[in-house]
C-alpha cells in the first residue's frame, strides 16, 4: 500500500512537472488604436471686406434664398438647378464640394426647410471652386477619377464651411489695375 501512494504521488509531481516545460502558446491581446476625436471649431464669420481680402467666401445665408415657383434663387452666381417642395428655408445645412482632378471643382450648398419629409434645398453655381482644405471639410471620396468633401454645418451658419474661388487669368489682372 506504501508503495501504491510513492507510485501515486510521484506520478502527480510528473503531471506538475510536465505542465511547468509545456509550450502552451500565451493569448496575446492587442490593446485596439482608438483615434482622438476630431474637434472641429467653425471659423469665425468674416465681413464682405475681410472675406474678398482673405479669399474666404460662404454659401448664402437663407434669407438671401429666394423662391420662383419651384425653384429657389440666390444672389448671382447661385442658382438652384432642381425643383424643390420647401416653402420657407429653415437653416444652412452644409456643403458639397466634388472635382474631377481633386484640386478644383463645384460646390452644392444645403438647406433644410420648416417642412418635415422633403428633400433639401440646393443651391449651386458655375464657379469653379479650389478644393476645401480646412479641418472642418471631410474627405468621403477619393479615387484617381473624382473626390468628394462634405462640410456638415455645426451651428446651421454659412460660416461654418468656408471655401475659396479659383482666380482665372483675367479676373486676378483687373484686380490689380
Amino acid at each position: 500500500m506504501k508503495n501504491i501512494i510513492i507510485i501515486a504521488l510521484l506520478a502527480a509531481s510528473e503531471i506538475q512537472a510536465m505542465s511547468l516545460f509545456q509550450s502552451e502558446e500565451p493569448e496575446i491581446k492587442i490593446p485596439q488604436y482608438t483615434p482622438p476625436p476630431v474637434i472641429r471649431k467653425p471659423m469665425a464669420c468674416l465681413n464682405r471686406d475681410e472675406m474678398i481680402k482673405q479669399g474666404i467666401f460662404y454659401c448664402p445665408r437663407p434669407t438671401e434664398l429666394t423662391k420662383e415657383g419651384m425653384k429657389w434663387y440666390a444672389p448671382n452666381p447661385w442658382k438652384a438647378y432642381s425643383e424643390s417642395f420647401v416653402d420657407i428655408i429653415d437653416k444652412f445645412t452644409g456643403a458639397q464640394w466634388s472635382g474631377p482632378n481633386g484640386t478644383v471643382g463645384r460646390l452644392v450648398c444645403f438647406y433644410s426647410g420648416i417642412q418635415k419629409d422633403t428633400f433639401p434645398v440646393k443651391i449651386t453655381t458655375t464657379v469653379l471652386i479650389q478644393l476645401p482644405t480646412l479641418p472642418v471639410w471631410d474627405n468621403i471620396s477619393k479615387t484617381p477619377d473624382d473626390t468628394i468633401v462634405n462640410c456638415v454645418s455645426v451651428k446651421g451658419e454659412v460660416c461654418d464651411c468656408p471655401f475659396s474661388i479659383v482666380q482665372n487669368a483675367e479676373s486676378s489682372k483687373s484686380s490689380k489695375t
